[in-house]
């Protein structure tokens, strides 16, 4: 079995779908609703394949959840892409070191192309 997708947004209504998609195609999911909910859950030992982080969220943000994560030896290896509607994102995405980024409501094929890609 794969490392699950962690997948970290505040809105229900992008995280339940986002999550609800992946799922429906085989992938193991764990969603959190900020960063640092996520940082929790990996300080509990947690290792996703990868993380795909909305950039604009209360308690603790994307980019400084993946500063934090990209800290860490521990961590660092682990690819973050960015999710946001915000115009700028494809400069915060290099100013973290995300991988990567995705505008919201990106198609379906968008995001499973992604889970196939980064999934190991």
């Amino acid at each position: 079995m794969t490392a699950p997708i962690l997948v970290i947004d505040d809105d229900a209504n992008i995280r339940e779908p986002v999550t609800e998609i992946f799922g429906a195609a085989g992938f193991h999911v764990v969603a959190a609703e900020n960063g640092n909910q996520a940082m929790v859950a990996l300080r509990g030992g947690l290792r996703p394949s990868w993380a795909l982080v909305d950039l604009v969220m209360p308690v603790m943000d994307g980019e400084t959840f993946c500063r934090q994560l990209h800290r860490d030896p521990t961590w660092a290896s682990i690819p973050v892409v960015l999710y946001s509607a915000e115009s700028d994102i494809a400069d915060v995405a290099v100013r973290c070191g995300a991988i990567g980024w995705l505008k919201k409501r990106a198609s379906v094929d968008s995001l499973l192309e992604l889970a196939r890609r980064l999934a190991r």
